[in-house]
């Protein structure tokens, strides 16, 4: 089954709560929505399936650890953790995650181009060998042909999101739906969008002529 997951990324929980309305799937930014734990929690309950991400600009915060637990404890589906963070507080994240009941994503993202596939590879690889269960490749296309390149990969590998971001991307974020998890990303609306070329819930409907909300 195939899964569009939401990103929030609203500054108020009214905010998250309008970005989730009638979604079946979405994925809380952290690091883009400071709400507190009860606010989290209230949020919740607006989706049946959640992704919890950790990005490097969240663990900054002095309460990191404690939002994040309380977090996990709510039963995401997937934490995708980036895998450039730290190695410490990475380390810790995973311990963390392992110990609970969702699947660990380790993502990997170059915002400059699409490496070669050889390269990709070796990077899935590496994420899968530091215990990923999922591991989310996301690239920068710089033409066409680099779409090709991160779709290839599902050749070789199964539990996998890949996809790549700027205007050359775009039709790879729906292709992802058809390979590997099966999901892909989208933003509540045009003025939420948190990566470049991402497309929003409205568009993906429109281009697949599916009803996501029925998922």
């Amino acid at each position: 089954m195939s899964k569009v997951f939401v990103c929030i990324n609203g500054k108020t929980l009214a905010e998250c709560q309008e970005q989730a309305a009638g979604k079946h799937a979405a994925e809380l930014r952290l690091d883009l929505a400071p709400i507190n734990p009860l606010e989290i929690k209230r949020l919740w309950r607006s989706c049946e399936e959640w992704i919890l991400t950790l990005r490097s600009d969240f663990t900054n915060r002095p309460n990191w650890k404690e939002v994040f637990k309380f977090c996990l404890d709510l039963k995401p589906v997937y934490v995708d953790i980036d895998s450039e963070l730290p190695e410490a507080i990475k380390k810790e994240a995973v311990e963390w995650v392992k110990a609970s009941s969702a699947e660990l994503m380790l993502s990997y993202h170059n915002f400059e181009e699409t490496p070669e596939l050889e390269v990709l590879l070796d990077v899935v690889s590496k994420l899968k060998a530091d215990g990923a269960d999922v591991v989310k490749i996301a690239c920068m296309a710089q033409e066409e042909e680099d779409n090709l390149t991160v779709m290839d990969l599902y050749r070789e590998h199964k539990r996998l999101v890949a996809f790549c971001m700027g205007e050359e991307g775009r039709e790879s974020r729906v292709t992802a739906l058809f390979f590997g998890e099966k999901m892909t990303y989208a933003a509540a609306s045009e003025n939420n969008i948190v990566a470049p070329g991402q497309l929003t819930y409205g568009e993906l409907s429109d281009l697949l002529n599916l009803g996501f909300d029925d998922e």
